[in-house]
């Protein structure tokens, strides 16, 4: 019996697609542009120890987290490539970020002043990259306060600075009139830097979307994320990427329905003629919003499927008319089958939300199942802990 076998539900993760796209986009920017690849939030969903080491098996020189806790997470993976906080970190937290090697985003003093005194108990060095708000208006440094600042970091001895980023707030959009403002500001601040002397080793602004359509971002790094999992932010790229996730589960039970009855809480829907309802063991609390009730579509024997009736907290049901559907059978709720597809954009449309939410919504219960890894793909101890097979 396989593993999906005896699950009622679970994410399949594509690890071949994943090192795919790292590969694809380490083409675009080139070898000399170093490849962060953003794997917060548990890597979009898709499983954070698993798919930092396919994008770091694939050529990704750095890893980007938002917060202490996802950092620490993949050092006890055993991932040891430089990790980034790409977030804001709480003073108090200084310690830890020192303690896992994590390099982290700088902007204000009280972080500093923390992560130079733990850095020098520790007889280490903290590395630190100046982050910037050159228009994204959330965290970060006004370009003209920047300078001052780098100075003062200067004079903290157990302090690093290994770069300086900002990022762009609207590169998926059509018009290129912001990116090109943020830009401007930033390469005038790296040009007041450079008149002053100072040499900050890394520099980086392009996420996902400006790789695709922005050349003049990349400086000597870049920060893709939503690419990287096979998504593109900007709709009609040309270049090749590949969905990883799938969202699958089994048929619990079909049941034979006769016309006029309600189905679900509320009974939103009602069967217009005898029919035959597949229960799905997934609900809002696996990430199958409420709100796709009377939406969404799920695809079983390479044929899609209505969703009907409302969605529930742990189950969601078909209506597969007289179509011969049987319990056990793998049903897709997101990803492939056959020649058919349901797209995360596909939710988002639904939803009125972006692909990037549709990713993470999926929950932790829902175990991920890690596939298609390359034959030499370095797994932990225990594999079977992190869903390879």
């Amino acid at each position: 019996m396989s593993e999906e076998e005896e699950l009622r539900a679970w994410v399949e993760v594509d690890l071949g697609a994943i090192v795919k796209n790292t590969r694809t986009l380490r083409r675009l920017i080139g070898d000399e542009t170093k490849l962060l690849a953003v794997v917060k939030a548990n890597a979009y969903g898709h499983g954070s120890v698993g798919v930092a080491r396919a994008v770091l098996y694939a050529g990704a020189d750095y890893l980007g987290v938002s917060t202490i806790d996802e950092g620490h997470k993949l050092r006890l993976g055993g991932v040891s490539a430089p990790i980034l906080i790409l977030g804001y970190v709480p003073p108090p937290e200084a310690e830890r970020v020192v303690e896992n090697r994590l390099s982290t985003a700088i902007f204000d003093a009280g972080l500093a002043e923390a992560l130079n005194a733990a850095a020098g108990r520790l007889q280490t060095k903290a590395k630190v990259h100046i982050k910037v708000d050159t228009g994204m208006g959330r965290l970060g440094l006004y370009p003209d306060e920047v300078l001052a600042f780098y100075q003062y970091l200067e004079g903290l001895a157990s302090l690093e600075i290994e770069g300086i980023f900002t990022h762009l707030a609207t590169a998926d959009d059509p018009d290129p009139t912001g990116v090109r403002f943020q830009l401007r500001q930033f390469n005038d601040l790296l040009a007041v830097l450079s008149a002053a002397g100072a040499q900050i080793p890394l520099v980086h602004a392009a996420n996902s979307a400006a790789v695709l359509a922005f050349p003049e971002s990349l400086y000597n790094m870049v920060r893709p994320g939503l690419a990287l999992y096979g998504l593109s932010p900007r709709r009609g790229e040309l270049v090749s990427l590949e969905p990883a996730m799938s969202l699958k589960c089994r048929v619990a039970q079909v049941r034979s329905v006769p016309a006029g009855r309600g189905i679900s809480y509320g009974w939103a829907y009602r069967t217009l003629k005898k029919t035959n309802i597949a229960v799905l063991p997934v609900g809002y609390a696996d990430g199958f919003s409420r709100l796709l009730s009377n939406k969404a579509k799920v695809l079983i024997r390479e044929k899609a499927y209505p969703i009907v009736g409302k969605i529930t907290m742990d189950y969601c049901m078909a209506d597969v008319g007289d179509d011969p559907i049987q319990e056990g059978d793998e049903a897709v709720l997101l990803g492939c089958q056959g020649r058919e597809a349901i797209t995360a954009d596909d939710w988002a449309e639904a939803l009125g939300t972006i692909s990037y939410e549709v990713l993470c919504m999926i929950g932790a219960r829902v175990p991920r199942v890690f596939i298609n890894a390359p034959p030499d793909f370095p797994c932990l101890d225990s594999p079977k802990e992190l869903g390879y097979r």
